[in-house]
C-alpha cells in the first residue's frame, strides 16, 4: 500500500477527530497521513548523496535505546514498515533473508564492512500486529520510531515502504560518513541493494604485518613460554610496542593461556616464533565469537590455517591445529586482526603450542588408541595426534588436524581376524560436509551405518566391525577435526554365539521408532532372528531392530536369537512400551475423531487456530517466518483401513512460489500420498481438496510442513474425516472441475 499526501494545511488535530468515523482501509491511509504529512514539510528532509543526522529509536525488543551512530564502521539498510502496509509484507521478509542474513553469513560485503538491517516501525497503534508482523518476517533488528526522528529525515512521499542504504564507514574516499547512498520508496530487489551495498570499501587499511616485531626478553618470555606450556619457545610479538597477556581465567586446560590485547578496527598484532623442522607444531586456539576478526597461522609468508571461529550466539571453543614443519628454519606466526568489528571487547587467545618429531607423533598416537603392540601407518594430508581434550580415557583420543577442506588424514594398522574391531569416533569441531570419517577393510569402503551400536558416552558414536579370518588392513580416513578412541579388537574362537550385551527394554511415545539392538560374539560370525510376542519378524535378520510407526496397542516383548553352526541363544524378551500423548485439541482443529499426536515442539509444530477455516471453527495451523529454512514440522494420525481419508489444505506465503510444501505420507517418508508446493499470498490462495485411499490395517498418517524457502509461509490443513469400506467400488463419486467429492 502506498499513502499519498494531497492534502493541504491538513492540521494533526483535526485529523484526529475524524480518525475513529473512517473505513478500516481508509484509516490505513490516513494514519500514515496523520503521522508524516502534518509534519514532513517541517523537517530538512536528506536526499541521495547528503549526510543524514543521528537519530535515536526505541529497540522494540528490550526499550533499549538505539542510534544511527552505534553502527559505524557499517553499511545501514533503513526499512521504514508498518504493520498495516500489504507491500511491506512482501519486502520485509525478503530484505531480512536476501540482506541482512546473506552479508551476515559472508561476514560482510565483497570488502568485509559488515552490513545491518535496522526495520523501522512508524505505526504505534495495534501493538500486537506490529508484534506479529515482526514475527512472521523474521526480523532481528527492530526500532520504533514514535517521535518521527528517523521518518522526518528522510520522508518525501509519504509512502511506505521506504528503504534508505547508509554509508557508516569513516575514512571512505569515495563516500563521506553517513553519506545516504541510495533512497527509495517501493522494493526494487535484493539484487539492487547488493550492489550498492557491495560497493562501499573499508575506510582504513590494515597495517602491514611484516613490520618489525619485538623480541621479548627476560621475564616477559619466561612468562610467555611458560602460557604456552613450552619452555623452549623463542617468542616475537608485533608490530612494535603491541602486548599479549597471560590469561589465567580463560584456558586450553584449566591454567593459563595467551590472550591477544585490545586492538582497534583494521589493525593486527601476531606472536612469532622461530622452528627448526621437520616436524609438527601442535597448537589451541580460539576467538570470541563475534564478526569483523581473523586469526591465521603463517609459515613464513604462507598462510596455512585459519580459526574457524563460531557464531556470535555460540559458547566459544578452543580448536586444535596442526602445523607441518618441513626441513630448515622456519618462521611461524600466529596473526590476531579486526576489519570493522561491531564490538571492540573481543580478543584471540593461544595456548599449549608444542613441536613434535614424526616418531614422537607415532608413538603417542599408539599410546592414545591403546594399541601398543601394534604398528600404525600415516598418511594423506595432517596428521593423526593424541589429543587428551576430546577423548575418553587418560591417554587421550586420536584427532586429525592440519586437513583442507577438501583433504583426508588417514592411519592403518593390520588386523588378525577372525575378531570384532571396535571403535568410538566424534567429530566435536567439524565445519564441512559430506561423511566426516571412512572406514575401509582391505580397501574397500564400509558403509559404517550397518555397523554402528549404542554407545554409553555422549555425543560419541560406537562401531563394531567383523573381521574375517586372517590378515587384513584396516584404515581411517577422517576430515579435519575428527576424533577416534578406544580401538579394541576382540578375537574369537570358532564356537557357538555369547551374548555379550542383551536388548533393553525401550520406551517411546505414539508413531515413533524403537531400537534395540544385540551384541553377540563367535565364529562363524551368527546370524540373528528378531521376535515379537513370541512370533518370528519377517526379514529382521541384523544386529539392530529398527520398528516404526508404533502406536500404544504395539506394546509387546522383543527377543531375538543368534546363532551359527554350532549353536544358537536367545536373548530374555524385554518390553517394548508405547505412550500415546494424544493431542486433543490438534484433532478438534482438524475435525478428527481419531487419535493425533504431534511430533516434536508443539510451539514449533502444529497448533490450533481459529483463523482461515475451511469449513468454519477453527483450524490446523503452522507456520514459519523468513528466517527458517530446513524445518519439518509433523503430526500423525492413526487410520484402520481400508478406507477413504478425506481432507482440506492450503499454503499461505508473502509471494507465489513452490519451495514450501505439504505432503500426506503412509507409514513412512518415503510414501507419498498426497502433496502440496503451491504457496500464494493469502489474498490469491486457496482451500483444496484431497482424498486418499488407505489400505487395509493399521497405519500412520504423517502430515508435514516443510519449510524450504526464504519467504514466511503458513500452511493450514482442517476438515479432516475417514469413511473405512468393504471390499468392492464406490458407490458415488463426483470430479467437478475444482472439488473432488468421494460418497462412499
Amino acid at each position: 500500500m502506498r499513502c499519498y499526501n494531497k492534502i493541504d494545511n491538513y492540521s494533526f488535530e483535526s485529523a484526529l477527530d475524524n480518525y475513529n468515523n473512517m473505513s478500516y482501509v481508509i484509516k490505513s491511509c490516513v494514519m500514515l497521513l496523520i503521522l508524516v504529512g502534518g509534519f514532513a514539510a517541517h523537517a530538512q528532509v536528506v536526499r541521495v548523496g547528503e549526510v543524514s543526522r543521528d537519530f535515536e529509536l526505541t529497540n522494540r525488543s528490550d526499550q533499549s535505546p538505539l542510534k544511527l551512530s552505534n553502527y559505524e564502521g557499517h553499511v545501514i539498510v533503513l526499512d521504514f514498515f508498518a504493520w498495516w502496509c500489504g507491500p511491506c509484507r512482501n519486502s520485509s521478509p525478503i530484505v531480512e533473508k536476501d540482506i541482512y542474513q546473506y552479508f551476515k553469513s559472508r561476514d560482510g560485503n565483497d570488502h568485509g564492512v559488515p552490513v545491518t538491517v535496522l526495520a523501522v516501525n512508524i505505526e504505534s497503534d495495534s501493538p500486537d500486529r506490529t508484534d506479529q508482523f515482526v514475527n512472521d518476517a523474521g526480523l532481528e533488528l527492530v526500532g520504533d520510531d514514535f517521535g518521527r526522528e528517523a521518518w522526518d529525515q528522510f520522508n518525501e512521499q509519504g509512502a511506505i515502504p521506504l528503504f534508505v542504504i547508509v554509508n557508516g564507514v569513516n575514512g571512505n574516499s569515495d563516500y563521506k560518513q553517513w553519506e545516504v547512498l541510495y533512497k527509495k520508496t517501493g522494493f526494487e530487489g535484493a539484487e539492487k541493494f547488493r550492489d550498492i551495498i557491495n560497493r562501499v570499501q573499508p575506510g582504513v587499511k590494515p597495517p602491514d604485518p611484516e613490520e618489525e616485531a619485538i623480541e621479548l626478553e627476560g621475564a616477559d618470555i619466561f612468562d610467555f613460554r611458560e602460557v604456552l606450556d613450552n619452555t623452549a619457545l623463542n617468542l616475537s610479538v608485533g608490530p612494535s610496542g603491541a602486548k599479549w597477556f597471560k590469561d589465567t581465567e580463560i584456558s586450553s586446560d584449566g591454567s593459563d593461556s595467551l590472550k591477544s590485547s585490545l586492538i582497534l578496527n583494521n589493525s593486527s598484532t601476531w606472536v612469532e616464533t622461530s622452528i627448526k623442522g621437520p616436524g609438527f607444531v601442535f597448537f589451541q586456539w580460539r576467538t570470541s565469537n563475534d564478526y569483523g576478526q581473523d586469526f591465521s597461522c603463517y609459515l613464513g609468508d604462507e598462510l596455512i590455517s585459519t580459526f574457524e571461529r563460531g557464531f556470535s550466539w555460540d559458547e566459544p571453543n578452543w580448536l586444535p591445529s596442526l602445523i607441518r614443519i618441513p626441513a630448515g628454519q622456519h618462521t611461524l606466526k600466529w596473526v590476531y586482526s579486526k576489519s570493522l568489528a561491531h564490538k571492540l571487547d573481543i580478543f584471540g587467545w593461544l595456548d599449549d603450542v608444542q613441536f613434535y618429531s614424526e616418531d614422537e607423533i607415532v608413538k603417542s598416537s599408539i599410546s592414545a588408541l591403546g594399541l601398543d603392540e601394534t604398528t600404525l601407518e600415516f598418511g594423506g594430508q595432517g596428521m593423526w595426534i593424541a589429543d587428551k581434550i576430546n577423548s575418553l580415557d587418560e591417554g587421550g583420543g586420536l584427532t586429525s588436524l592440519g586437513v583442507s577442506r577438501n583433504g583426508r588424514a588417514w592411519f592403518q594398522t593390520t588386523v588378525e581376524g577372525p575378531a570384532y574391531l571396535e571403535f568410538h569416533y566424534k567429530t566435536p569441531h567439524s565445519m564441512v560436509s559430506g561423511p566426516s570419517l571412512l572406514f575401509s577393510l582391505d580397501e574397500k569402503d564400509l558403509d559404517l551405518g550397518p555397523t554402528r551400536m549404542g554407545s554409553s558416552h555422549a555425543d560419541w558414536k560406537r562401531s563394531v566391525i567383523e573381521i574375517p579370518e586372517g590378515q587384513h588392513q584396516a584404515r581411517w580416513s577422517g576430515k579435519n577435526n575428527v576424533v577416534v578412541d578406544l580401538v579394541k579388537i576382540h578375537s574369537v574362537h570358532s564356537g557357538a554365539p555369547v551374548i555379550i550385551k542383551p536388548p533393553t527394554p525401550v520406551k517411546i511415545s505414539a508413531s515413533e521408532s524403537a531400537f534395540f539392538e544385540l551384541e553377540a560374539r563367535g565364529y562363524p560370525f551368527p546370524g540373528y532372528q528378531w521376535s515379537y510376542n513370541g512370533v518370528a519378524l519377517k526379514g529382521e535378520t541384523g544386529r539392530v531392530l529398527e520398528l516404526n510407526n508404533l502406536w500404544e496397542d504395539h506394546s509387546g516383548q522383543v527377543s531375538v536369537i543368534a546363532s551359527n553352526e554350532f549353536g544358537a541363544v536367545e536373548s530374555n524378551p524385554v518390553d517394548l512400551s508405547v505412550s500415546e500423548d494424544l493431542d486433543v485439541e490438534l484433532a478438534e482443529a482438524l475435525d478428527f475423531d481419531g487419535r493425533v499426536v504431534s511430533l516434536g515442539k508443539v510451539s514449533d509444530g502444529w497448533i490450533k487456530a481459529a483463523t482461515n477455516t475451511a469449513v468454519g471453527g477453527d483450524v490446523a495451523r503452522s507456520f514459519e517466518p523468513s528466517n527458517r529454512q530446513g524445518r519439518k514440522n509433523t503430526f500423525a494420525v492413526r487410520i484402520e483401513g481400508p478406507g477413504y481419508m478425506k481432507f482440506q489444505w492450503r499454503l499461505d506465503s508473502t509471494l507465489n512460489h513452490t519451495e514450501d510444501s505439504i505432503g500426506s505420507f503412509l507409514d513412512d517418508f518415503s510414501n507419498t500420498l498426497s502433496f502440496l508446493d503451491q504457496a500464494a499470498p493469502p489474498e490469491s490462495s486457496e482451500w483444496r481438496d484431497n482424498w486418499v485411499f488407505v489400505p487395509s490395517g493399521y497405519h500412520s498418517i504423517y502430515f508435514v510442513f516443510n519449510k524450504d524457502s526464504q519467504y514466511a509461509t503458513t500452511a493450514y490443513l482442517d476438515h479432516l474425516q475417514f469413511a473405512k469400506v468393504q471390499p468392492g467400488k464406490p458407490t458415488f463419486v463426483d470430479f467437478p472441475s475444482d472439488v473432488i467429492n468421494v460418497e462412499l
